[in-house]
């Protein structure tokens, strides 16, 4: 999947924003020397029927101050198994 144009991202995500923003969950942030590593969840409204994400980000400091440098997310998808058995050989 290749990146998407700046405007093409922008005009997508304002299109797509309906319904209350998603709540940011279980954050954490990793500090290293100019850059911090920061990950959590995106829960949206359950009517929205639109699966929570995880969402990665890596901020790059500088003079002028903190910029994102890059995002990744991925929806989650609950794995609940179905009438799991175990051998006890795991």
């Amino acid at each position: 999947m290749d990146p998407l144009p700046r405007q093409q991202w922008i005009n997508q995500a304002l299109t797509a924003q309906t319904g209350a923003p998603p709540q940011i969950r279980n954050m954490a942030v990793r500090t290293f020397s100019d850059s911090c590593v920061v990950d959590f969840l995106e829960s949206f409204d359950p009517a929205r029927k639109k699966p929570d994400r995880f969402v990665v980000d890596v901020w790059r400091g500088s003079e002028q101050g903190w910029k994102l440098a890059v995002r990744y997310r991925s929806n989650v998808h609950a794995t609940h198994p179905q009438n799991a058995k175990t051998s006890g050989k795991q």
